[in-house]
């Protein structure tokens, strides 16, 4: 309704929010259904959202057109607008926690891994400041990277991903000790 002369601009026709802050509201829910989107399907699954949620989110991540995609991700949007996004925030920043770690930590965690996977007496020293390691998952866990080690040396590094599992769990395991 347009304003006339000496209209009140307190009236309650003013009241509640903004078109454009309505547009940031639903810029920012479809964003955070991006990062959700974004995701692997295990963290969306665990993430314990509604059903209707989630079957558009898979479906998001089925489709390949463009077009498609994007209207997807804007009804993704609005039903995260009508719904409760905890779940949905929460998962997003569990998955992206282990990026925000100190790189300090990182580089230490990395020198630990290095000294424990070369050196049998760096364990005594790694078991003797962080006991909560001092279990056998730990040494076994261990283990089995140093195993994976040789594997990849004897192969020249010719070895995917998928065959260094231990020593990436090793690093992780060394990393929540750190912090």
């Amino acid at each position: 309704m347009p304003r006339r002369f000496g209209q009140d601009f307190d009236s309650p026709e003013d009241d509640g929010p903004s078109r454009s802050e309505l547009k940031r509201a639903a810029q920012a829910q479809q964003a955070l259904g991006e990062a959700f989107c974004a995701l692997p399907n295990a963290a969306i699954e665990a993430a314990g959202i509604d059903e209707w949620l989630l079957e558009a989110v898979l479906e998001y991540k089925r489709l390949k057109n463009f077009e498609a995609r994007r209207r997807q991700m804007q009804r993704i949007g609005k039903l995260l607008r009508d719904g409760d996004t905890t779940p949905v925030r929460s998962a997003v920043d569990r998955h992206h926690q282990g990026k925000s770690i100190d790189p300090k930590i990182q580089n230490l965690a990395e020198q630990w891994r290095n000294r424990l996977l070369s050196d049998d007496g760096a364990l005594a020293e790694w078991t003797e400041r962080y006991p909560q390691c001092n279990n056998p998952a730990f040494r076994g866990l261990l283990r089995q990277a140093r195993r994976e080690m040789t594997h990849v040396a004897e192969t020249d590094g010719k070895t995917g991903r998928a065959q260094r599992r231990a020593y990436r769990a090793l690093f992780q395991q060394i990393r929540d000790a750190l912090v």
